[in-house]
Order: C-alpha cells, then structure tokens, then sequence
C-alpha cells in the first residue's frame, strides 16, 4: 500500500509547482484629427498636450501622438486632349498598377506609330511607379504585356509594337460596329482589372470611336489634316458610351483618355480614321467612376 501513496503524492507536488499564466490585451484606438484655422486653412503646428481626451466624461490618456501634413490639392491643368476621372487630391501611388491601352481599332495607322512614340516617353516619365502593363485594342482585347515592374521589359514590348491598319468606318453600321466592339474590350479589360485591389489607372491612348453618323468620305487620292469632331452623340452612341462608363465605373478604375493626335496630322483615309471623336474620349474619361 505505502509505495502506491508516495507516487500519489509526488504526482501532486508535481501539478502543484506548474507556473499560473496570466493573459491580458491592450486595445489601440485610433482617432484622426484635421484642423483648420478661421480662415479654413489647415493648422500643422498642434502637439500632444494641445488635445484632451475624455472617455465617458472621464479623462483619459493619449498613448502616442503623430502629426501628419496634409494632402495637397493638384491644381495643374490636364494638357490638351487629355480627359481623366482622377480626384484632385495627391494621389496614393503605394500598390498602384498604371495599365497603357492602344487604341488600334480607332486610331489611324499613321496616329498609331506617333502613340506608340508617345508611350515611349511616358515610359521615360520619373514619377511612374508600381506596376505597369501594356495592353490594345484589336480585334478585341489584347494583352501586350501583363503588369510588371520590369520597366525595362515594358520598353521592349512597346519597342516591338508595330501600327496596323484598322477597319473602315465610312457609314452608320461600321460605326456602331467600332463603338460596340471598343466598348466590348473595355468590358473585357474591366473583368481583367476587377480582381486587382489597389489604385488601378487605366491610360487610353486612342482618337476615340464614333458617336454620330460618319461624314462622307474624300475623295480616295486624298491626304488631309486630322480635325477633331464634336457633334452631338446620337442616342445609339450614347447608349454605348454609357455601357462603357457602368463598366470602368464598377471596377473601381481611374480612366485617362489620351487624344492620340498632333497639331497638322497628316492622315490618309486608306490608313484608318481621319477624324478625332472627341466626346467619347472625354465622356467616358470624366464620367467613370
């Protein structure tokens, strides 16, 4: 009997000696403050003791304190032909994807080949960051280079982009088509970006897709002078622009439309479009959203 009470109690002497563990949390409550000034302006120079804090009408303890400066308002102009969607505050670049769209299904063959020389400089640009894709429209939605931070890669891909001749649009129904067909790439491109959290800002570089009844075209051995058209849309056209606006819109996506054209362009109407439909370009850029 005796050894089978030492084990017993040397058993309980064991469990008695396990250290207590005691568990407990702290929670951080954070409160952001923005003050102004009476003449609206903001007021940077406040410290900790500036503020009191109470908790249920009793003071409580302000455990840190950090003063930040506030976002300063862009008040630069867009440059001409440029139509965006952009808010004008700063903007927050960390995990941002800047994606470049050509236009080649809209934009003359000669238009193409200054926009891709356009892209180049951009490329170039000091303050592009985060990740960057090139993408087109061609025969549908087209994927040049998917996002990378590789810009040197980026520069090869649009080294390597060559100017194509795209569809006529001399009459009504070849207008519609390029409107319905540019705006199915933007669905497509819109259910490609809408899994991406983070800052997505799409650049289209394009002379933008009719909105009204082409006019008659001129004679066939002629060149003339690119000119940007800014009728009234017919209600077919803005049915189209409205469906590319629900799309961008719902992807959370930041549109910048680049007029892809130059002072005294020289287009001929065998390469593709000889007008810029301005009202697309615009619509859809500030629209969106």
């Amino acid at each position: 009997m005796t050894p089978r009470w030492i084990v017993f109690l040397i058993a309980v002497c064991s469990l008695a000696q396990e250290p207590t563990v005691f568990r407990s949390s702290t929670q951080l409550i954070q409160i952001d403050v923005a003050a102004e000034g009476k003449n609206g302006s903001p007021v940077t120079d406040l410290m900790k003791d500036d503020f009191e804090l109470t908790v249920n009408g009793k003071p409580g303890a302000i455990d840190t304190f950090t003063a930040t400066s506030p976002i300063p308002v862009i008040t630069e102009q867009l440059p001409r032909g440029t139509f965006s969607n952009r808010t004008q505050v700063a903007e927050v670049t960390r995990g941002r994807y800047t994606a470049f769209v050509l236009d080649c299904r809209n934009t003359n063959f000669t238009l193409q080949a200054f926009a891709i020389q356009q892209l180049q400089k951009m490329l170039e640009a000091p303050l592009l960051d985060g990740k960057v894709a090139l993408y087109l429209i061609n025969n549908g939605f087209q994927i040049a280079q998917e996002f990378t931070s590789n810009l040197d890669l980026l520069k090869e891909k649009v080294a390597g982009l060559a100017a194509v001749v795209p569809p006529p649009v001399t009459d009504l129904a070849q207008a519609e088509t390029a409107a319905k067909e540019t705006v199915t790439a933007f669905r497509t491109l819109s259910k490609h970006l809408g899994g991406i959290f983070g800052q997505k800002i799409v650049i289209w570089l394009s002379t933008g897709f009719p909105d009204s009844e082409p006019a008659p075209p001129p004679l066939p051995d002629s060149t003339i002078l690119l000119t940007p058209v800014r009728d009234a849309p017919s209600t077919s056209f803005l049915a189209d622009i409205d469906g590319a606006v629900r799309t961008l819109g719902n992807a959370n996506i930041v549109l910048e439309s680049v007029e892809a054209s130059y002072v005294g362009a020289n287009v001929s109407p065998e390469n593709g479009p000889i007008t810029t439909h301005v009202n697309p370009l615009q619509m859809i850029a500030e629209r969106t959203g």
